[in-house]
């Protein structure tokens, strides 16, 4: 530490990083950098939330006729947890506002949310698939019998048992 503060640089630096009437002053500019930082969490949380539990439960349907729906579930999440995160924050930033195009949104903002949760619905969409596949045939059975004594669908019953497991995956 003495040969850190005897340096010397050590005057300029701690000029630049250790300067308490600037922290005062930049306070405000941070706080209000955090809060925007927290909107566009919750916003972009739920945004995943949702588009990865229609990735994974594409990614489960069954029969020929949903072939299709599965590549395409599969191409995604394959796609997007194959790219790094600062890679498609590139791409969304200046690839999109670089076509011109109409009605497409300009604010880094909505931009840097877009690559988030394209990203990131992709890794929570594996989570969730997990989840579902996890949950054993005879689970299911006896929720559907269970489901359909009681009068309402399978969903209610089964998925949230899926979600739990998913969420213990963690």
């Amino acid at each position: 530490m003495l040969g850190l503060v005897s340096s010397p640089g050590w005057p300029r630096v701690k000029a630049s990083f250790f300067d308490l009437d600037v922290a005062r002053s930049s306070l405000p500019a941070v706080l209000e950098g955090l809060w925007l930082n927290v909107r566009v969490m919750v916003v972009c949380a739920v945004l995943i939330v949702v588009l990865a539990m229609a990735l994974a439960l594409a990614r489960t349907l069954r029969g020929p006729a949903f072939f299709p729906v599965r590549v395409a579930a599969t191409a995604y999440v394959d796609v997007f947890r194959g790219l790094p995160l600062i890679l498609v924050l590139l791409l969304v930033g200046f690839g999109l506002p670089g076509l011109r195009l109409q009605g497409v949104p300009t604010s880094a903002v909505v931009l840097g949310g877009l690559a988030l949760v394209l990203t990131y619905s992709a890794y929570v969409a594996e989570v969730f698939r997990a989840g579902i596949e996890s949950v054993h045939p005879s689970q299911v059975a006896a929720a559907r019998s269970s489901a359909s004594a009681a009068g309402r669908p399978c969903g209610t019953s089964c998925c949230p048992r899926r979600c739990v497991v998913s969420c213990h995956r963690c």
